[in-house]
């Protein structure tokens, strides 16, 4: 049997994609909107998407002009209520161990309060001899009042209902782009968790407001190439 790390790693490895037809982290602002539909043309077409982290680093050459920068994107589905909003520095997600995130033995695992307020997705962070990477999942209580759990099967990370239907995937990607000397050279990397429709659904029955989609843009500028 495989130890906790190896599994979660190898499952990580299983939810690699390329990268889905999703704006440019430069292309996105932070605010609050409505949930991301998948487009029909995807594997997941008409899902939703409710959560998304990704990281941009566009390098210039100085001739270019152009500013050096790292773009993250923090993507999250909320229920505000009579809330504003994040914190400043706050992510749009609840915080969680990555050992039992996409694990259905949690210590202590019990349903989520309705009706429900604040993050819909948990995020953690791994720390492990196999590296560091995220995760995302609903947030476990959550998880237990909607009847979802982790697939058990050697494949992506996935939630299934009762029935065994997928009802949530996380997926991830990371690539290397390069051009000709003299144009950007931008590397990305990010993951997602899409939810099915009625998943959605069920989840904004037991919300205090509107389910939407809190978006946290990070610009930090970099040290501009030599040449």
């Amino acid at each position: 049997m495989l130890g906790l790390g190896v599994n979660i790693y190898a499952r990580y490895w299983l939810s690699r994609v390329k990268r889905p037809s999703i704006p440019a982290c430069a292309q996105r602002h932070s605010g609050l909107n409505e949930l991301e539909v998948v487009p029909e043309e995807d594997e997941f077409g008409g899902w939703l998407r409710i959560a998304l982290i990704e990281e941009e680093i566009i390098l210039h050459r100085n001739s270019d002009g152009g500013q050096n920068q790292r773009v993250s994107v923090n993507l999250g589905a909320v229920s505000l209520g009579s809330s504003n909003g994040p914190q400043s520095g706050q992510l749009p997600f609840s915080r969680a161990n990555w050992r039992y995130l996409w694990s259905s033995h949690a210590p202590n695992n019990r349903p989520a309060i309705s009706p429900l307020e604040g993050p819909i997705v948990a995020l953690a962070y791994t720390d492990t001899w196999l590296g560091r990477y995220a995760l995302l999942n609903v947030t476990l209580g959550l998880g237990v009042l909607l009847g979802v759990q982790p697939s058990l099967n050697l494949d992506r990370l996935q939630l299934r209902d009762a029935e065994g239907t997928a009802t949530a995937v996380f997926r991830c990607w990371w690539q290397l782009r390069a051009t000709d000397r003299g144009e950007s050279y931008p590397y990305v990397s990010g993951c997602e968790l899409l939810a099915h429709p009625d998943l959605v659904a069920r989840m904004a029955r037991i919300c205090v407001s509107p389910i939407k989609a809190l978006t946290i843009i990070e610009r930090i500028p970099l040290v501009p190439l030599s040449g």
